[in-house]
């Protein structure tokens, strides 16, 4: 019960470019303070609808109810250009032992039954922006994903695929998808975080990325 006087906290980091074209990521958290988060649900994911609105894609888009926000990348002051979170969804049986993570359109479920077993995946991915989908079945994140307009997900501008494209303007000619960015953001972390955080294990997101890689390819 100790969790349920958590209130709001953040905190943030950054890692730059060391060598050319390798990328950077980011990553820190914006935690809601569970008695503000418990009192109703959201509907931040109506901020994402702009997004599949240009791509011509909203009917995609995840739309459910009752769900809260218990963490994100920031607080929920602009979901347009963060719109990560994970979230609980209220109104179960059961206190806080259904999560989900919801970016930029789409929710997934995840594994956790506590919020001691959020923290601690949280934690040992060094809460990596999107670092629950470490913890996504795979198939799930390909299944959704595949076919999906690249400028659906917020992060599409820091993807090297696009890097000689005008990130204000939507290409709907490229032959790459929402899948592709997800694939290659995936590996960034597993090449990057393991120098930036050496004090931290990260075989299991390894592991993870391989399994990942081999569906993808089958899926190219």
């Amino acid at each position: 019960m100790a969790y349920f006087y958590l209130e709001s906290c953040e905190l943030h980091w950054s890692r730059s470019e060391t060598e050319p074209d390798e990328g950077i990521i980011t990553g820190g958290f914006f935690i809601n303070g569970l008695r503000s988060m418990l009192i109703e649900p959201s509907d931040f994911w109506n901020q994402c609808k702009y997004a599949f609105e240009k791509a011509g894609q909203e009917e995609l888009m995840d739309m459910p109810d009752g769900y809260s926000w218990l963490e994100g990348t920031t607080a929920l002051i602009n979901p347009s250009y963060y719109p990560q979170y994970g979230c609980v969804k209220l109104g179960e049986s059961h206190f806080l032992d259904n999560f989900f993570f919801f970016d930029s359109g789409f929710f997934y479920p995840l594994p956790f039954k506590s919020l001691e077993e959020y923290f601690k995946a949280m934690i040992s991915t060094a809460a990596v922006n999107c670092w629950q989908y470490f913890f996504i079945d795979p198939s799930i994140v390909i299944e959704k994903n595949n076919k999906v307009s690249y400028i659906s997900w917020s992060n599409y501008f820091r993807s090297n695929h696009l890097k000689d494209q005008d990130h204000h303007i939507f290409n709907s000619g490229l032959d790459i998808d929402r899948l592709d960015l997800i694939e290659e953001y995936l590996l960034r972390c597993v090449k990057l975080l393991p120098s930036t955080f050496p004090f931290l294990d990260f075989t299991y997101h390894k592991k993870y990325y391989e399994e990942f890689k081999k569906l993808y390819s089958n899926m190219r």
